[in-house]
This record gives structure tokens, C-alpha cells and sequence, in this order.
């Protein structure tokens, strides 16, 4: 029989049954029939049986049942496990993607990263805005929100207009004017400081309260605030208006800054901004126009740091203003403008002009006559009294060589005729061209040269010229807006103040150790490398003690112990000068108390014990006895030595100090001590070089020459020490190689996510600590660089690590550790919150901004977490589970959770 399928196995169970009947009624037996001979006897044993079968039947059934619901409900368990594991990490969907999660739809959808897989949320940015439903009043204190309704203010950091000019506005929001003149707004655009233009309509949906327009091709004409407001918002022939080609839309400054997030729609029509985009998908009547589309809004430029004077075409400024032309406004206000400017900057923009005659910087260093502007419009005459070049003024190719004075243009072609601006002067001679000039015939009208012109005076010198320094760390940043009384003196750039580089004094430069590493570097960190760094000899006191009168080895303080010490007498026993007093006077060897014992400990630089009854001694200069009265080590005390030892020998008893005259290879990052020589610098506005001992640290990077602009750092690691490691329990605990260069180590551990890694014996490489704060790379002590060769060659020692920290390596602990204000991506809006937050006890108005951006700053904070969680930092085979810091659900087709 077929006995697969259930039915024909419950068949199978009454066929048996009735077969055991069939065997009953053909051999019975005593037990079956009892005594009484019952005649139903077999009719009732064939019910039993029969109910038997049953019982068995019904009782499986009964277990089936209950395993399917033991499953069901397990499985119901799993399902709502996983839902909630969805909903609490923030999906917007469960598994699959079509039903959507109610709790989660609404909670800031765009502020995810959108590099966050489908179905996984940002877990820390859903932290705050689901469960604790974090809202833009939540940083505000109690005391500032009545102190706002008390003073009648909308306390809603969200639309406030900190850092935003408004020139067009309409309905509801025409409230107060504009603060551009219409014929300004072009000017202003010129010089803001990222091409962006924001709308806020009140009456709008949503989605399109906050649209933010940027720029990426030029603007040659005034017609740019007509295709804006009213229209063509699909451009004319002057002004082309192309999606993605001429600009992008976005939902929020941050975005636009960075460029993420762009609307996925983006169509145009006759009406103005937006036409018909959308954040995904077509939208309609959103627009701005003449008559009949959205009533209550307004339009922003960005705040520059710049004051329009007069232009050309595109740079001229029409109209009235109570009677006046406005040109002649901000040209009666010129002089006025350029003293309060903090750096008497003037900026001449061109737009037809080859770069760098593009945008020049005419910076005066003497008070402005008052024919500056005949001379800069007319008649630029770089010699003449009053604008004589290098002494009244000097001409640049940046804002930030202009702040700064360096780089100025050295060429001015010998003066012919009346021309403007910049005439025919350049960088240098052979470089400069003689037709980027521009000759005004009346204020607004060009008269001949290059068209298409502006002029413009530095608002008030708070520009962001810092924020340019991509050199200048994270940490420094911070403290120079945030605590500028422990910063240091400042200038008005919020930078520190640059000196002069200082002198040698009575120093010989000829006693310099010639080094790679010797030249210019910005210790004081001011931005400009004024301060010269070398290699020098190790200097030497005035006095010395007699050389040690027992190198016998035996005795120690004066006959007090007298128990005879054996001398190894290898390379390295001899006399050293340990006190730097430039005589040879300390006697120094390997010892040990029994003779059998005696043997080499190597090279002190690297260890002053070797096993338990063999260490490093030396009797010091003017006594007879030795340092130390036991075996370091067997009695478990410190050496009397340190745990290394990096004088360098002598070439006898009582010689002078060898003074050296070559380079002993060190990286001044490691350390900025050798053995007869340190790395001693003249700094800025100071005369002599630093003492030994002077730099707990020397992170400085080499410039390219004296007064050059601070280099961008290149490092990817930073030299933290040298440590002690044990074989049987490692400090860095995995090893990834032998045989790797210093940069093959630190990409490998990189890639595989840890914080620090060590090379240790010959090349090895070693990584350990998946965050920033783990410090048991250092669990068994430090030592000084020497034990550890200074880090240099292919050999560190034996059981020794010169041990790196990992740079820009993400650690989501340490980064919430840090101000709130130091993870908004915009330069100036990061500026704007630490100075906002500085002065938040002194008005509202800071403290409603600093509230705002600080807000600003978790919101990016929670977008660099989104970013490492679910970008899977090891794709490698090597680079196993076990090891990787984002776990085993780590791999290139999946989430992170």
C-alpha cells in the first residue's frame, strides 16, 4: 500500500486492528475469554480494540494541534518582535515595504540620510523625535520662552531670518519692508556666500513652506528677479533656467549646502518659483506670480560681508531712493563704508574679466584720500601721491591674501593714460595682461575697458576668511569663537594674532644638525608659518661632578653593602655624561649578582632589566657606589634608570659630550629629544630657541617656506607613545600583518574599523580598540621613545609598540561628546552658533539662535551616525565578524541592525 499520504495512514491503523482481531479469534488464549465464558466477549473486545485505534488517532491529533499553535504563537512572537525592532529603529515600512508604519511616518522623513538602506531608520535621530518628541522650542529654556512672549516675539527658530536679506514680499509677510531695494538684490546675490536664494510662503502646503533655490551657473542679467518671483520661471534667453543644469531646489539650507536631499522633481513653467517641482513629485499652485497664485510670502538673499558701491550691466544698481539715485547713496557712503570695514578691503568683481582679474582685492594700508573713487573709476595711477603702490596700497588675488598681506601683485605697468582699476598691473610681470580694466564715464555707466562690472567695500572685516583654513582643527575652531579669553589673543577674524619671525640671538646658526624636517612651521597656529624649527646639539651646564671612582663593581653607598656584582663588558658598558654637563663622568653597565648569570642585556635604549637578576646600572659621577642596592626586577621595584636608557656612550672617562653633527633620523612627532641632539624652534616674535623638554608634543606639519599660509594637514594618524605589550595578553590584540610600511598598517586597521594601531619586532602590525576612548594599548606602560628606536627603521623592539591613534576615524560616543554647534557642515552657520551660543546671556535674540543651531547641530549629528552605521566600513574577506566593529550583520547587500 501507498502509506505517504495521511489518509492512507490512518487506513493502514484499522487494517492493523482488525488483523489483531482476526489473530485473537483464531488463538485465544486463557487471558482473552474470561472464565465465565461471556458470549459478547468478542464483540466487546472488538469495540475495544477498535476504540483503542481511536484514542491513538485522537491523541495525535491533539499533539498536532497543539505543535501548530505552539508555532503560530511562535511565530506571531517572532512577527511581533520584528515589528517592533522596525518601528523602534524608525523604518517608515515593515518587511516588504508596502504596508507603512503609522508611528514613524511623520517623524522628520527628511532628515534621514539618504544613504540609509530602505526599511532601516537613523535609531539615534528617531530617538529624538519619536520618543522623546524633541520639537525646535525643546534646547529654549522656560525663562526664554516667557521672556519671548513678554517682548511679543514668535518664538519659532525655524523661520527666523538671521543671516538672510529680503528683497521681494507680499501679503501677510510684506510686514516691515525689505531690507534689499529691488535693484540691489543682484549685487547682494553677487557676493553671498553660496548663491542661494530662499522662499517662505505662509500659504503654502507643507512641503513647500521653505524651498531653497541654488545657483550654479552665472547670472548676466537683472531680469533673474523676474524669472524668480513672477516668472518665466523656465528662464528667457538672458537668463537661462534649466533644472540641474542652472540650479537645484531643496527643502532646507543644510541640504542646499551640502547638496543632499535635492528635489527629485523639477519641472519649470510660466509662473515663478517653484513652478511646478516638488520634493517627489509634480505639484501645482505653489508658485509665486503677478495676480492669482500664493498670497503671503517672501524672498531672501543670503548675508554677505559685502556693500555694493557702484557696477555695470548686471552690477548696477537703478532707481530712486527718496529723491537719489541709489548709486550715489552708497557712493556718498564710500569712505564712511571702507573706514568701518576693519581691513579697508575694496573688491572689484568682473564677469568677463580672466581670472584672477575676476575678483581683485585693492587693500589700503594709509587713510583714503577723498578722490579714492575718481582714482579706482577713472584715472588708477599706482604711483602717484596718496596711491603709491606697497605703501598706500597693495593689490590681491583672495580675500584671504588680503586679510592676511601676503602674496600681494609685485607689477604695476609704468602709468600712460587715464584708465581705471586695476590698470595695467598684475601678480608679476610676466603674468600681468593689460586690457582687464574698467573706465567709468558716470556712476552706473561704463564708459570703456571691461563692462559687466561692481565695486564693492567689506561690510564690517567679520568675514569668513577662517572658515576658509581648512587647517586649523576642530578643537582650535571652537575655542577661538566659543572661549576666546583662553584662546589667545585675536584678531578680528577670530584668528590669532601672527608675529614677526623672531632671531637667533646668540645662538649659531652654523651649530644646526642638518634635517629634512628642518624649516618653517605654525607652532603659535596663527595661520602663517612664522616660526623656524631645527635640529640642534643637546646643550651643556656650567659644572661637573669628578668621574665615578669605582667602575669595579662591587660595593654600593659607601661599603654599606657589600655583596660582589658582575660587570657585562660589551659594547655598551663605558662612560656616559647622564646629567648633560658636557663631561663623560657616569660609569654604566650590565650587572648581576652571580657570575653564571652574567650576560649582555642589549641595547639600554630599549629595556634596563633582562630577566630577573640581570639590569642596567651606572655609578653616578663624584661617589663610589653604584645606584641601585637589588635586581629590579626580582624585587618587583622600578629601575633607578627608567625603563630605558637613550644617553649615548662615550669615547672615554671624562671626554668631552660627543657633539653632534649628523641627524639621528627622528620624526619630531615622536619625539623632539634624540641623544645628542632636540628639536629646538625660534619661535615667532621671540628671539632664541625653545629649551629640551619645551614640547610635550610636536604635531606640527613642515610648511613650504617662511610666512607661507598653514598647510592643510595631511596626516592620517597621530603619534601617540611608545608602550610595553605582553605576549600572553596583548595590549592591541590583533595582528594583521608582517611586513607592513607605517601606511599599510594604519589603511588596514583603518578598514577594519579600529581606533589605534601599534608596529612592533620587525614590521609587525597590530590593531585594537573599536572607540576612541579605549586606552589599553597603554594597559602595561609607557615608555620613552627610545625603547622603541624613536620609531624609525624596521625594528621597535622586542615586545614594544609605537603606537598610532587612528585620525577621523567615526566614533558615534566621542562625536556626542562634542558641542552641539561643531557638526553643522556650513562654515558660517557654524561660526554663527558658537558666537550666538557665547553671547546667549546677553539678549534673546542669541539665545533663540543658539538654540536654533544647536538643534541644527544634532540634526547633523544624527546624519554622520546614519552615514558609518549603514555604510559597512570592511568589504574584504580578511576582515571578519568577529573582529568588526558594526558585528556580524555586517555585508555590501545588507542593513546594520
Amino acid at each position: 500500500c501507498d502509506c505517504k499520504k495521511e489518509k492512507d495512514y490512518n487506513m493502514l491503523l484499522r487494517v492493523l486492528a482488525l488483523a489483531s482481531v482476526f489473530a485473537w479469534c483464531v488463538a485465544p488464549s486463557a487471558a482473552q475469554f474470561p472464565l465465565n465464558g461471556d458470549p459478547g466477549a468478542l464483540k466487546k473486545m472488538v469495540g475495544a480494540k477498535l476504540n483503542e485505534t481511536s484514542q491513538v488517532d485522537s491523541k495525535r491529533n491533539k499533539d498536532e494541534g497543539l505543535m501548530d499553535r505552539a508555532m503560530h504563537f511562535a511565530a506571531s512572537k517572532e512577527k511581533q518582535k520584528t515589528i517592533q525592532e522596525f518601528i523602534e529603529r524608525g523604518s517608515l515600512s515593515f518587511p516588504g515595504g508596502e504596508e507603512v508604519i503609522e508611528q514613524n511616518k511623520d517623524a522628520g522623513v527628511q532628515i534621514i540620510d539618504p544613504r540609509t538602506p530602505k526599511g532601516f531608520g537613523n535609531p539615534f535621530f528617531r530617538k529624538i523625535h519619536v520618543q522623546e518628541n524633541l520639537d525646535q522650542r525643546a534646547l529654549v529654556t522656560e525663562a526664554v520662552t516667557k521672556a519671548a512672549i513678554a517682548l511679543g516675539r514668535q518664538l519659532n527658530p525655524e523661520t527666523d531670518t538671521v543671516g538672510w536679506r529680503k528683497f521681494w514680499s507680499n501679503g501677510q509677510m510684506n510686514e516691515g519692508g525689505s531690507t534689499v531695494w529691488n535693484g540691489e538684490f543682484l549685487p547682494f546675490f553677487f557676493t553671498s556666500a553660496n548663491q542661494i536664494i530662499r522662499r517662505t510662503c505662509l500659504s503654502c502646503k507643507k512641503d513647500f513652506e521653505e524651498i531653497y533655490y541654488k545657483r550654479k551657473t552665472p547670472v548676466r542679467s537683472r531680469e533673474f528677479l523676474t524669472v524668480l518671483v513672477s516668472g518665466p520661471f523656465s528662464g528667457t534667453n538672458a537668463v537661462p533656467n534649466q533644472c540641474g543644469t542652472d540650479f537645484d531646489l531643496y527643502s532646507s539650507y543644510a541640504d542646499a549646502i551640502a547638496g543632499t536631499n535635492k528635489w527629485r522633481h523639477c519641472e519649470t513653467n510660466s509662473k515663478g518659483l517653484p513652478g511646478h517641482s516638488g520634493p517627489d513629485k509634480k505639484s501645482d499652485n505653489e508658485f509665486t506670480c503677478g495676480t492669482g497664485c500664493q498670497p503671503d510670502y517672501a524672498y531672501y538673499v543670503e548675508e554677505g560681508n559685502w556693500l555694493p558701491m557702484a557696477g555695470t550691466r548686471e552690477f548696477h544698481i537703478p532707481g530712486t531712493r527718496d529723491g537719489t539715485r541709489k548709486e550715489e547713496i552708497w557712493m556718498n557712503d564710500f569712505i564712511t563704508n571702507l573706514q568701518a570695514s576693519g581691513n579697508n578691503i575694496v573688491r572689484r568683481m568682473c564677469h568677463v574679466c580672466t581670472p584672477p582679474y575676476d575678483d581683485l582685492y585693492y587693500r589700503r594700508y594709509t587713510d583714503a584720500p577723498s578722490d579714492l573713487l575718481w582714482t579706482l573709476f577713472r584715472d588708477f595711477n599706482p604711483d602717484k601721491i596718496g596711491n603709491k603702490m606697497g605703501v598706500d596700497f597693495d593689490i590681491f588675488s583672495t580675500l584671504e591674501d588680503a586679510v592676511r598681506q601676503i602674496n600681494a601683485w609685485e607689477y604695476c605697468a609704468p602709468y600712460t593714460s587715464e584708465i581705471g582699476f586695476p590698470a595695467q598691473c598684475g601678480p608679476d610681470y610676466d603674468s600681468h595682461l593689460n586690457d582687464q580694466w574698467t573706465k567709468y564715464n558716470s556712476i552706473g555707466n561704463h564708459g570703456s575697458g571691461r563692462a559687466h562690472t561692481g565695486f564693492f567695500v567689506q561690510n564690517d572685516g567679520t568675514d569668513m576668511v577662517k572658515f576658509k583654513q581648512e587647517w586649523l582643527s576642530e578643537e582650535e575652531e571652537m575655542m577661538a569663537f566659543l572661549y576666546p579669553d583662553e584662546y589667545g589673543q585675536t584678531d578680528d577674524l577670530g584668528l590669532k594674532v601672527c608675529h614677526d619671525p623672531g632671531s637667533y640671538g646668540t645662538e649659531n646658526p652654523e651649530d644646526d644638525i642638518p634635517d629634512s624636517h628642518n624649516g618653517w612651521y605654525d607652532v603659535t597656529r596663527c595661520g602663517q608659518c612664522n616660526d623656524y624649527c631645527r635640529w640642534v646639539p643637546l646643550g651643556t651646564s656650567s659644572t661637573c661632578s669628578p668621574p665615578s671612582d669605582n667602575s669595579a663593581g662591587n660595593g654600593w653607598n659607601g661599603g654599606q653593602w657589600n655583596m660582589q656584582v658582575f660587570e657585562a663588558q660589551d659594547e655598551f658598558a663605558g662612560w656616559y655624561d647622564v646629567d648633560g654637563c658636557g663631561e663623560c663622568n657616569y660609569y654604566c653597565r650590565w650587572i648581576t649578582w652571580w657570575d653564571w648569570l652574567l650576560v649582555s642585556g642589549g641595547n639600554p635604549s630599549f629595556r634596563t632589566t633582562y630577566g630577573p637578576y640581570v639590569w642596567w646600572d651606572c655609578a653616578p659621577a663624584g661617589t663610589n657606589y653604584h645606584s641601585m642596592d637589588h635586581a629590579p626586577e626580582y624585587y618587583g621595584r622600578v629601575n633607578y634608570w627608567g625603563s630605558t636608557f637613550h644617553h649615548g656612550k662615550c669615547d672615554g672617562e671624562g671626554s668631552a659630550t660627543f657633539a653632534a653633527t649628523s641627524s639621528e633620523g627622528i620624526e619630531p612627532r615622536v619625539s623632539t629629544l634624540g641623544e645628542t641632539m632636540q628639536f629646538s624652534c625660534i619661535m615667532s616674535g621671540s628671539v632664541g630657541g625653545t629649551e629640551p623638554g619645551h614640547f610635550d608634543e610636536f604635531e606640527h606639519q613642515k610648511c613650504s617656506g617662511e610666512g607661507a599660509v598653514t598647510p592643510t594637514s595631511t596626516r592620517k594618524d597621530r603619534f601617540v607613545g611608545c608602550y610595553v605589550d605582553y605576549v600572553d595578553a596583548r595590549a592591541l590584540p590583533h595582528l594583521v600583518g608582517v611586513g607592513f610600511t607605517h601606511d599599510q598598517c594604519e589603511s588596514t586597521c583603518r578598514a577594519k574599523g579600529y581606533h589605534y594601531f601599534g608596529r612592533q619586532y620587525y614590521e609587525e602590525c597590530w590593531c585594537g580598540a573599536l572607540t576612541l576612548e579605549d586606552d589599553t594599548y597603554s594597559r602595561y606602560g609607557e615608555l620613552d621613545p627610545a625603547a622603541c628606536n624613536y620609531c624609525n627603521g624596521d625594528y621597535f623592539g622586542d615586545a614594544r609598540n609605537c603606537v598610532y591613534e587612528i585620525l577621523d576615524q567615526f566614533d558615534a560616543e566621542a562625536e556626542w561628546k562634542k558641542h552641539e554647534c561643531s557638526h553643522i557642515p556650513v562654515q558660517d552657520k557654524r561660526k554663527q552658533c558658537y558666537i550666538s551660543c557665547r553671547d546667549a546671556d546677553e539678549d534673546l535674540t542669541n539665545q533663540l539662535v543658539c538654540a536654533k543651531l544647536k538643534r541644527r547641530g544634532m540634526e547633523w549629528l544624527a546624519k554622520e551616525i546614519s552615514a558609518w552605521l549603514d555604510s559597512p566600513i570592511c568589504a574584504t574577506k580578511d576582515c571578519t565578524t568577529y573582529v568588526h566593529p558594526l558585528g556580524k550583520d555586517v555585508g555590501n547587500a545588507k542593513g546594520t541592525f
